[in-house]
């Protein structure tokens, strides 16, 4: 397959591959420069941080580790030149505590020259640390 050129194709893309489990794509659509970041106080929440490049693999062995997924929805695409604004909904259950949290979640990400180049979530944070029991 060729690789996605527009923001949102690239974003729609990069989500199939992640709800398959198969990022074996990630090192050509990723750029080594990439920043991922992700909030939250990574004393609770095993993946929040920044990533750089190939950090995303980290970022999914730690999700893998944490949660299992019950929903995942990437629902609405809001582009605008290299940016696009992704809005997701998920439903997850914490491994350690069996708890459910719910959680609608806008993304940005910026694409340059077929690459993910910047990818920030803001996330219900505090639900999640509740269903961490914190």
């Amino acid at each position: 397959m060729s690789t996605p050129k527009s923001p949102e194709a690239l974003l729609r893309h990069i989500y199939d591959l992640y709800r398959s489990g198969d990022l074996s794509e990630f090192p050509k659509i990723i750029s080594p420069e990439c920043e991922w970041v992700f909030p939250g106080d990574p004393g609770i929440l095993p993946w929040a941080g920044t990533y750089r490049g190939l950090g995303i693999f980290d970022f999914a062995a730690r999700i893998v580790g944490s949660i299992a997924y019950e929903h995942f929805e990437d629902h609405t695409y809001l582009p605008s030149g290299e940016s696009v604004v992704v809005l997701l909904r998920e439903r997850c259950r914490v491994l350690s505590t069996g708890k459910v949290f719910h959680n609608d979640i806008a993304a940005v990400a910026t694409v340059r020259d077929g690459l993910l180049v910047r990818y920030v979530e803001y996330s219900d944070t505090g639900a999640m640390e509740r269903a961490f029991g914190k």
